[in-house]
């Protein structure tokens, strides 16, 4: 479980600072106050919350953030791990800034 963590926390940090997920030039670069990577031991649901630049993500999953960063679907995310497909995750990150009126980070 904890190299499970430890990869899902690469995976949301390079999703997080991801040119094409933000959706930027490649130079521009985001920097956060807060960023929080956790695993959930709950097993039903989750939400997608965002207030004043912060998004709070619970239960989550690593395909969910993908599909969300890259905005594609569930079947274009090929060969990643079983488990990313199952294993649950808490994201809170906060921007320092919300540069150009970003609503997702």
């Amino acid at each position: 479980m904890m190299r499970h963590a430890a990869a899902a926390v690469a995976l949301a940090s390079a999703l997080i600072s991801s040119p094409l997920a933000q959706g930027t030039a490649p130079t521009e670069k985001l920097s956060f106050e807060v960023a929080s990577i956790k695993p959930n031991k709950e097993t039903s649901g989750g939400s997608w919350s965002m207030s004043g630049g912060r998004q709070t993500i619970i239960g989550t999953t690593a395909t969910v953030l993908i599909m969300s960063a890259f905005n594609v679907h569930d079947y274009e995310v090929i060969g990643a791990p079983s488990w990313s497909h199952s294993e649950r995750f808490d994201v809170i990150v906060q921007p320092k800034e919300n540069p150009r009126g970003r609503s997702r980070v």
